[in-house]
């Protein structure tokens, strides 16, 4: 098979998939903070 990047987007994808679990878990913090 070619070298295609597909390691580099996979890799991505998981950088990715973290940073918006991480800024749902804070949204649900500080909501649950105000109130």
């Amino acid at each position: 098979l070619a070298d295609t990047g597909a390691a580099d987007l996979g890799l991505a994808a998981g950088a990715s998939a973290a940073l918006l679990l991480g800024g749902a878990v804070l949204m649900r913090r500080t909501r649950n903070a105000r109130d």
